[in-house]
């Protein structure tokens, strides 16, 4: 019992012993980093060092500064409005879900829209329509009612004057407000007449009335469909808020180019 007693004793001497020379270590270290920082601040040379050091990291916090205010313009310049210069479409929230629709269509996150056409700006004719916009290819066309109601639709081989219904599965049609886009399935996504302006799909999803100016404020009111067999979801007249006939207050015609 008393060797058990002493061997316990033993072993809490020696760890306070190695506490004891964990501590005198400590301290020595302590006193030679002291011994070291006033060194280096009687050594000129060395503190030179230190302000030069000094001066390039207010000098590189500068340029990040400086790189930070260009980023943030050039943010600006890029900004929904910039890239897509519409009257029709002018929230940053309405351009930013057309475009990106339209980057998934092409694949492509650069892209760069040239009007080809303003009907308050050029004129409502239908030959005007069709001399500024037959056989362009990648095309969008934004609707706005005269009931302020906004959609709109693109196609990726475009309208001309003669070729009736064609074929276009790239095609899709979008409601503005109900920020809603209708994919093309099957067929006769487009209706290409020289006596119509841009319309879009079979039974008339969105159609522009024969040889009626688009811009018409007579009965003979532009249509949209309560079913078509050309875009998924296109029902019960939806893209038009529930109503069949429309007439407009503004078209416009982009064609997208990929930078």
């Amino acid at each position: 019992m008393y060797e058990t007693i002493d061997e316990s004793y033993n072993s809490i001497e020696k760890l306070f012993l190695k506490e004891k020379i964990l501590e005198d270590e400590n301290t020595s270290f302590k006193n030679t980093i002291k011994y070291l920082e006033s060194k280096i601040l009687e050594n000129d040379s060395l503190k030179d060092v230190i302000k030069n050091l000094e001066t390039k990291i207010i000098s590189l916090e500068n340029r990040i500064k400086l790189l930070e205010i260009k980023d943030n313009k050039e943010k600006v310049i890029e900004s929904p409005k910039a890239i897509l210069d519409s009257k029709i479409i002018y929230k940053n929230e309405e351009i930013d879900f057309v475009i990106k629709r339209l980057e998934q269509a092409l694949n492509n996150k650069n892209l760069k829209f040239n009007l080809l056409y303003r009907a308050t700006k050029d004129g409502d004719a239908l030959s005007i329509f069709h001399s500024k916009c037959d056989y362009k290819t990648k095309v969008l066309v934004l609707y706005y009612t005269i009931e302020g109601v906004k959609f709109g639709g693109y196609t990726e081989i475009g309208f001309d004057s003669y070729g009736g219904y064609k074929n276009d599965l790239n095609s899709f049609l979008f409601s503005i407000d109900k920020k809603k886009i209708y994919n093309s399935i099957n067929r006769e996504q487009l209706f290409c007449h020289k006596g119509n302006g841009p319309s879009f799909g079979n039974n008339r999803g969105i159609y522009l009335y024969d040889d009626t100016p688009i811009l018409s404020k007579k009965n003979n009111k532009h249509e949209t469909c309560d079913s078509t067999i050309s875009f998924e979801g296109l029902t019960d007249y939806e893209i038009n808020n529930g109503k069949q006939y429309f007439n407009l207050q503004d078209l416009e015609v982009f064609q997208l180019i990929k930078n």
